[in-house]
């Protein structure tokens, strides 16, 4: 018997009517979301036939074969431009692909790693996972770190990393620029291509995280206070659906719908190929800073630095400073002397009157006083703060560009440890902020002693940041195109809390881990009592726990946004290949 080859034209008799209806770049969703707006490279319908016939002629030749081997052996015979790698070859750059994660936790070894320099390469992957009934992972940076969420073990990796388109628009009069970004870049990619401009994408706070899982999960930025969350700052959305076509979703066309879906949606509703985000202009100068500031406890048992630093914290949030950011990570350093405020700061030079340079700070902290830099007249008031009213350690600000500190704190969060951080929220009020750092400082001596009481030093750490939620960044979303996807009342600013561990050996994984579910639980609980708890839990910086069996973090959203969520789901993924086939990510709920 001659076997089809993979030009043939396969008789129609082999194919499913639902191929065509379901499966047909022709075909549009139901339910009044479909429309012609389909961007170029999506599979034709001969394309979609060839792909069927490959996956055909594969299992018809190893009919006892996986869905996963056929899309590794079908992928291959694509006639595109994208490198399919092998596990079984074991190759240097396959090893470098399945290992190129931030955290050792995502560390596995997919069955091939799929590399699309286009949008039609991974719409066509698209369709041979789905044909082929294989499950599969998505890596846009692979910043993630709950296990299996961007990176599966026998299974196919798309990786995005070669799709790294960066291009301004061109200014039209009266608007915001725009730019488009590829899913493969970093932050540090995108700032350092804008700054030139002075412009700036509200993007990642640490240069290495990659550009798709922060913007389609929320997205965090040190401009989030004057320009709300990075996914309220999205034009275009060019993205592969289920079928395999690619769509351009803007919040005026017939894609309206899942415009909105993907603020926030996550991974729910397609691969994401081109983002066109708001490019905004800022002041050419902004001053940044990074200090570590002691906290331990006096000979009383009290803090009165923390407590001054929070009082300090609670007055940033009353007043919506809307130029500046605050960024607190409470930690126990034992070469600092113990536990420690790693403090970043940023403001806009407004009004542009501070010269280029640096100042720092410097202190032994038991004999020596500060030694200050020569520019802290300068120095906007709520730097001034800090150095004249807190015994800072060491730190350094610098009239520079808002990249800088991104790159700063990247320098402090290497690749290559194993990683995990699990949020929770809190009302923004000065008595939360204290419940939250007492447990953790309570509760650090416990990981320290015993969890790692037989590890080398500096094997494991865990540190809390408090995130600032402000008011004037919830009511910047809402005003954008009827809002996004979280559904948080916007009258009050919240502390979204995440607890990152660090540790090396994969047998501390669960005393880790353990440790710090216990932590936050009991933080929750205290914050339960004083009626501070909010149950909004932050998709971006979830644990793999808190996802649990999916759905549990989306479930958390807005009621009618939950509805609606689930509904434009229902248009675009019937099938629901991005919750059976993807197996990694946080779900939209049945």
């Amino acid at each position: 018997m001659r076997f089809l080859q993979a030009s043939s034209i396969v008789p129609a008799i082999l194919l499913p009517l639902s191929f065509f209806s379901s499966n047909s770049a022709l075909a549009t969703p139901t339910g009044g979301a479909g429309g012609s707006i389909i961007a170029p490279g999506s599979p034709s319908l001969s394309q979609l036939i060839a792909i069927k016939a490959k996956v055909i002629e594969y299992k018809l030749r190893n009919r006892h074969a996986s869905g996963v081997d056929c899309a590794c052996a079908v992928l291959q015979k694509l006639e595109d431009k994208a490198d399919v790698l092998e596990k079984s070859s074991n190759s240097t750059q396959y090893l470098e692909e399945a290992n190129r994660h931030f955290s050792q936790t995502d560390y596995k070894k997919p069955s091939c790693i799929f590399l699309p320099v286009e949008a039609a390469d991974v719409a066509r992957a698209v369709a041979v996972l789905d044909t082929c009934g294989a499950v599969f992972a998505v890596r846009g940076g692979g910043h993630m770190t709950p296990p299996g969420f961007s990176n599966i073990d026998d299974g196919v990796l798309i990786s995005l990393s070669k799709l790294k388109q960066l291009e301004l628009n061109p200014a039209v009069e009266g608007k915001t620029r725009t730019v488009d970004v590829g899913p493969g870049n970093r932050w540090r990619d995108v700032s350092r291509y804008l700054q030139p401009h002075n412009l700036v994408a509200v993007g990642g706070r640490v240069a290495t995280v990659g550009v798709p899982g922060v913007v389609l999960g929320g997205g965090i930025s040190y401009h989030t206070s004057k320009f709300g969350f990075s996914m309220d700052n999205v034009e275009e959305y060019e993205v592969v659906l289920a079928d395999a076509r690619i769509v351009t979703a803007t919040p005026n066309n017939v894609y309206k719908d899942l415009y909105w879906a993907l603020r926030g949606g996550s991974s729910n509703f397609g691969i994401v190929t081109r983002f066109k985000l708001l490019a905004h202009a800022t002041p050419a100068k902004v001053w940044i800073s990074q200090s570590f500031v002691p906290i331990g406890p006096d000979a009383s048992g009290q803090r009165p630095v923390l407590a001054k630093f929070l009082d300090q914290l609670q007055t940033y949030v009353e007043t919506q400073d809307r130029n500046s950011a605050v960024l607190p990570v409470f930690m126990n350093v034992p070469s600092a002397g113990g536990d420690v405020i790693n403090l970043a700061l940023t403001t806009e030079d407004v009004d542009q009157s501070a010269p280029y340079g640096s100042g720092f700070v410097l202190k032994d902290p038991t004999t020596t006083p500060p030694t200050i830099g020569p520019d802290l007249t300068l120095v906007p008031k709520i730097f001034k703060n800090i150095v004249e009213e807190m015994p800072v350690l060491q730190g350094l600000w610098n009239v520079t560009v808002q990249g800088d500190l991104a790159d700063l704190i990247a320098a402090g969060t290497p690749d290559g440890y194993s990683h995990s951080w699990r949020v929770h929220s809190a009302i923004a009020t000065r008595e939360s902020s204290d419940i939250i750092t007492k447990i953790l400082y309570q509760r650090t001596p416990l990981l320290l002693s015993e969890v790692f009481k037989d590890a080398p030093q500096n094997y494991g750490a865990a540190s809390l940041a408090i995130q600032t939620i402000t008011s004037s960044a919830l009511k910047y979303g809402e005003s954008r195109y009827g809002g996004n996807t979280f559904g948080i009342d916007s009258s009050k600013s919240y502390f979204w809390y995440i607890l990152t561990t660090s540790w090396g050996g994969a047998q501390f994984d669960a005393p880790v881990n353990a440790w710090a579910e216990e932590t936050l639980r009991l933080i929750d609980a205290e914050l339960t009592k004083k009626k501070l708890s909010h149950p909004f839990i932050y998709l971006n910086d979830a644990s793999k726990e808190q996802e649990g069996t999916g759905g549990k973090v989306i479930e958390r959203y807005g009621k009618e946004e939950l509805k609606k969520l689930k509904k434009i789901r229902n248009v675009f993924d019937p099938k629901r290949l991005w919750k059976k086939g993807l197996v990694g990510g946080y779900k939209v709920p049945e």
